[in-house]
């Protein structure tokens, strides 16, 4: 909801981009969205961070990692969970060590 309001700002004030002119409106009203979008990024890296710290097992953080994978590839995201991605490495390795002992 608010991207989609963010967008239509942006397009209320860049109604036709045949005639960009008007540079300076235009790159104004990027700047204003492109500003927008950055800090929608920050909000869901803060949103998946609580989602991951309230994950306790290794099966339900690969399951977040799996369902917000699209989420995942943004830099800002990637930053905020860098932590829970040592975790998650960490525990892989573990799970590997104890599949190769049994082996």
């Amino acid at each position: 909801l608010k991207s989609s309001n963010s967008l239509e700002i942006f397009h209320n004030q860049c109604p036709n981009f045949s005639h960009l002119m008007d540079n300076d409106r235009f790159d104004l009203a990027f700047f204003r969205l492109r500003t927008e979008l950055k800090h929608f990024e920050h909000e869901l890296a803060w949103i998946l961070r609580q989602c991951f710290s309230r994950a306790t097992t290794l099966s339900s953080k690969l399951t977040l990692l799996n369902v917000f994978y699209g989420a995942y590839q943004r830099e800002v995201v990637q930053r905020a969970l860098i932590h829970e991605q040592q975790w998650i490495i960490d525990n892989l390795k573990q799970e590997f060590q104890l599949v190769a002992q049994l082996v």
